[in-house]
């Protein structure tokens, strides 16, 4: 038998974090027979409250999944997803006289996520964001004008023309022997962007930031649990470096622009 072990971390956006804004981004891991589950989500960047959304979204659309495991995949989120609608659409109608705007302020976010059994590694997806099994790399791309699909736009009414019913449901991205996956990562869509400064420096540093591989090749982001929040920090820190002899201030800025959460794992034999 098989096993892996986990990390995972987040950093607010540097443009959230320059607005004022919360991180709108959430995961959740939970255990299944043999297996486990792990999501991550993003909120709505334009609603007011979505990092409310993105937080519950994240153990609700957990909990629907671990509750159709009994099922093939494609129908177990097609499933799971009816079950995360209708929890949303309670959830909205018990906060308030106007479900519509509720779910429209709070409960538009993104959907990205792994489910690792004994004999079979699923991974799924409802909007933008990345994954990556093994060598392979998925980049789930939004709708034109960066506008992805929130699996909530089957409660309200949309601006989004022709948008497909099988869009906001859960679909499968990548389906393969568990035996097979030696690692993995699921992040946000401003995960991304750490592909694309892989060669850039650090703020404030001479080290570049590296390849998307470190999370599953270090082994500190395993043996501590803060490692990956703190390497997400240095990557999106902003400030400055006063050159006091030569009367010069350097000035540096973080690289992650948008909220960034990932959640990794690696394979490792159980004892």
């Amino acid at each position: 038998m098989t096993t892996f072990e986990l990390a995972n971390g987040t950093v607010t956006g540097r443009s959230h974090r320059k607005s004022g804004k919360n991180n709108q981004d959430g995961f959740r891991i939970i255990p299944i027979k043999d297996g486990f589950i792990a999501i991550v989500t993003d909120g709505c960047g334009s609603a007011p409250h979505s990092e409310v959304g993105a937080k519950i979204g994240a153990h609700i659309a957990a909990k629907a999944i671990a509750n159709c495991t009994h099922l093939p995949a494609s129908t177990g989120l097609l499933a799971a997803s009816g079950m995360i609608k209708q929890q949303i659409l309670t959830l909205a109608r018990n906060m308030g006289a106007n479900p519509n705007r509720i779910i429209a302020d709070h409960f538009l976010f993104t959907i990205i996520g792994i489910m690792v059994q004994k004999d079979t590694t699923t991974a799924f997806f409802c909007g933008d964001g990345m994954i990556q099994i093994n060598d392979k790399t998925i980049i789930l791309n939004p709708q034109e004008g960066n506008t992805p699909i929130y699996i909530a736009y089957d409660l309200v009414p949309t601006s989004l023309k022709d948008v497909a019913p099988e869009s906001m449901t859960l679909q499968v991205a990548w389906q393969g022997p568990t035996s097979e996956v030696k690692h993995f990562l699921i992040g946000t869509d401003g995960a991304e962007n750490i592909i694309k400064r892989a060669d850039c420096l650090l703020p404030g540093k001479h080290e570049v930031v590296g390849g998307i591989d470190q999370f599953w090749t270090n082994d500190r982001f395993y043996k501590n649990p803060e490692a990956i929040n703190r390497r997400l920090r240095i990557m999106n820190r902003d400030g400055q470096k006063v050159d006091w002899p030569g009367r010069r201030i350097t000035r540096f800025s973080g690289l992650l622009e948008d909220d960034t959460t990932i959640i990794c794992g690696r394979k490792t034999a159980s004892k």
